[in-house]
């Protein structure tokens, strides 16, 4: 019950019950430059990239928009699985963000849906 409303208390200060589309694309973007921070300093211990100029964001935004293809060059996804210097706390880092990125995604097409419902 005290976790049911906790959940209704989140919803209604993120997307107002599904109502704000502002919000959602907010705290999405947010967390994508967060993140991108953080890829951004530590990029080169993730992927081997030494040149991490624009690459953070971007690593940031393919994390957000995991169902579209997108790879930095010469990095694939076994190398970067068989490197032994990725910290674990990167891993669930990737994972936290790709969870919140799906949850504002979903937010803000629920926003879209209830603006124009007829």
């Amino acid at each position: 019950d005290k976790l049911v409303n906790i959940l209704d208390i989140i919803f209604d200060l993120i997307a107002i019950y599904g109502q704000s589309i502002a919000r959602p694309v907010i705290l999405l973007f947010a967390i994508t430059l967060i993140f991108g921070c953080y890829y951004e300093e530590h990029l080169n211990i993730l992927i081997g990239c030494e040149d991490t100029t624009d690459n953070g964001f971007l690593y940031s935004l393919s994390q957000v928009f995991t169902f579209v293809s997108f790879d930095l060059p010469s990095v694939t996804h076994k190398e970067l699985l068989k490197c032994e210097t990725i910290p674990q706390v990167s891993y669930l880092l990737r994972l936290l963000q790709g969870l919140l990125s799906f949850i504002f995604l979903f937010l803000i097409g629920l926003g879209f849906r209830n603006r124009f419902r007829l």
